[in-house]
């Protein structure tokens, strides 16, 4: 008995540690992977009187007085600036050599001003060819770490949803460190073709 109470304790501390341990892992998983639960702090009553209604809207909050200073904004995925780093066909690592990925890679750039959601069209334009020129200076060491990285990736690695993911994520995380300013947000295939 003494024996099958000292099993269910041990089993009651692997559960909570365990649980501890996957809630830091997913506190921990880069915002930009997909979760079921995006936990957002947000300060914006403090910071300017206003609560945040919908999309790129504030309100005044009751019993505030004047309008506020600027607009809470929370960009979607697909606001930020496009840019196109190309088409590319690359041998996959196999050991025969007969297995190629054709991939067209987008990458969308944080703005960075976030009254870039605010602005006029023309005013935007502008910003968004600072950034490109910006990015185009850097084309070449791009187009080489974007090579390098789909080489060493094999057919078994990339054929799924889930490894097109983890190599979405990769890739994030590369051109973050190869380009840094401006912030690559996300890496979206046109075009993606295994064989």
């Amino acid at each position: 008995m003494a024996n099958l109470l000292a099993n269910k304790k041990r089993l009651m501390i692997l559960g909570v540690v365990g649980f501890v341990v996957l809630f830091m892992a997913y506190i921990l998983i880069p915002s930009n992977l997909p979760k079921p639960i995006y936990i957002e702090v947000s300060n914006a009553q403090a910071a300017s009187g206003t609560l945040p209604v919908g999309e790129g809207t504030a309100a005044p909050v009751a019993g505030s007085t004047g309008q506020p200073a600027a607009p809470v904004v929370y960009p979607k995925m697909g606001d930020g600036i496009m840019y196109d780093a190309g088409s590319r066909i690359v041998n996959l690592l196999d050991p025969v050599g007969r297995r190629y990925l054709k991939v067209t890679v987008v990458l969308e750039f944080l703005p960075p001003d976030y009254s870039y959601y605010n602005l006029p069209e023309a005013e935007r334009e502008v910003m968004r060819g600072k950034v490109v020129a910006k990015v185009d200076a850097r084309k070449p060491v791009i187009d080489d770490m974007l090579t390098s990285l789909l080489t060493s990736k094999s057919y078994e690695d990339i054929y799924n949803l889930d490894g097109k993911n983890r190599l979405r994520a990769e890739l994030q995380e590369r051109l973050t460190q190869v380009i840094g300013e401006p912030q690559v947000i996300a890496v979206y295939f046109t075009d993606f073709i295994v064989q």
